[in-house]
């Protein structure tokens, strides 16, 4: 083999080796779109539970306490969801 064939040949080599550890090592966009759908499932429950709560005349100190627990997993899952649109922004 001439040398401008084997230089032509391990770019080759090294392009299409890179190109596949960037393909294992990237999730494709409908993954992270069904894990956002399944977070935001997870969002309107807790919302559900929370509203739930927070409608009723009386509440006892378990009931705020869940209150308090139920914000937080929102916030918590609103930070997860505000993640994963921007992944899917990028280019």
């Amino acid at each position: 083999m001439t040398k401008e064939l084997e230089e032509a040949l391990l770019k080759v080599k090294d392009k299409n080796t890179t190109l596949f550890i960037t393909c294992r090592n990237s999730i494709p966009k409908q993954k992270i779109k069904d894990l956002l759908t399944e977070i935001q499932e997870e969002y309107n429950k807790v919302q559900e539970q929370f509203d739930c709560i927070w409608n009723k005349k009386s509440k006892d100190d378990y009931e705020r306490y869940k209150l308090q627990e139920f914000s937080t997993m929102q916030q918590q899952l609103g930070f997860f969801i505000g993640k994963l649109e921007e992944l899917l922004e990028e280019k």
